[in-house]
């Protein structure tokens, strides 16, 4: 289990990834058996936040202790 400002997380190596990159970094987040690509756009209380273009702008998020991989592209 990852432990980072206070929260706890189970995928420590997920956390790992995540604290290693720079806001607006383009990744692919494997979550649910789906992949979703996008801008990094932050970590807030367990959830990472991915901004992305699916024929509109949105904000997807994705909380971490269920995202199975992250590809940096």
């Amino acid at each position: 289990m990852g432990y980072n400002n206070g929260n706890s997380y189970n995928n420590y190596a997920i956390v790992s990834i995540i604290k290693q990159l720079g806001l607006g970094a383009n990744i692919r987040v494997h979550f649910q058996g789906q992949t979703h690509t996008g801008k990094y756009a932050g970590l807030n209380n367990g959830v990472l936040i991915l901004n992305r273009f699916v024929n509109v702008n949105e904000t997807a998020y994705f909380p971490v202790n269920q995202i199975t991989a992250i590809d940096v592209i």
